[in-house]
């Protein structure tokens, strides 16, 4: 399915760069195609149309990522870096989510996790654009003593697949590193301290999550 879709819209932009239309008629085009995909898509997944429609947006990112020089206002100019970036990460999310329907492991998880109206591949996909987040970090067990705890707390839009913590003297000398885990019924990660610390003022904790994609985001703290 995600290969017809990606034949269905390269035919279309094909089409307007040789049969150029009015800069007037290019947004109800798109809409068009978008609207005709998600037809083909209630029909095959056997999904309400309704359903379908609301998904145009993970579509429109498609085409823009595809085709950045005919997206919505920037037809016939340059493609500012910023967009740039944007196009390339758009890339970088549509090239993840081909893999992950076509990857035995992966497919299945991103299955399990669709609630309509999203599909597995729009799972995959906004699993790939949104990046984890660390919003607090307790220190408060921590005294420089093999044996203490730090919790974690990190979120992600579906998963967070792993957690790695760093522990830096003041001096910024590296102590230990190692991985935290998620205890059975908890929703903050535990990383229990092996090291000793005689001296934990100025300590600095690095601390960095990361989800089934790879997205990686680092947060830091002193004690």
């Amino acid at each position: 399915m995600d290969n017809y879709l990606n034949d269905v819209f390269a035919f279309f932009f094909w089409f307007i760069h040789h049969f150029p239309l009015p800069k007037k008629l290019i947004r109800p085009s798109l809409a068009l195609v978008h609207a005709t995909v998600h037809i083909v898509h209630a029909i095959s997944f056997g999904y309400s149309l309704p359903a379908c429609l609301s998904l145009l947006g993970t579509f429109n990112c498609f085409s823009m990522a595809n085709f950045p020089d005919l997206s919505p206002g920037t037809f016939g100019q340059p493609v500012s870096p910023r967009k740039q970036r944007r196009l390339a990460k758009l890339k970088a999310c549509l090239r993840f989510a081909r893999f992950a329907m076509g990857d035995p492991h992966f497919r299945p998880y991103y299955t399990a996790a669709a609630r309509k109206p999203c599909l597995p591949f729009n799972m995959a996909f906004l699993d790939a654009y949104y990046a984890p987040a660390i919003p607090r970090i307790d220190i408060t067990g921590y005294t420089g003593q093999p044996g203490d705890t730090l919790r974690i707390f990190a979120t992600d839009n579906l998963m967070v697949y792993s957690v790695r913590v760093w522990i830096y003297d003041r001096h910024g000398l590296l102590l230990e590193t190692g991985e935290a885990i998620l205890p059975p019924d908890r929703k903050d990660w535990v990383y229990t301290v092996s090291a000793a610390n005689r001296c934990i003022e100025e300590t600095s904790i690095k601390v960095m999550a990361m989800d089934l994609p790879g997205n990686q985001t680092y947060k830091s703290v002193l004690v």
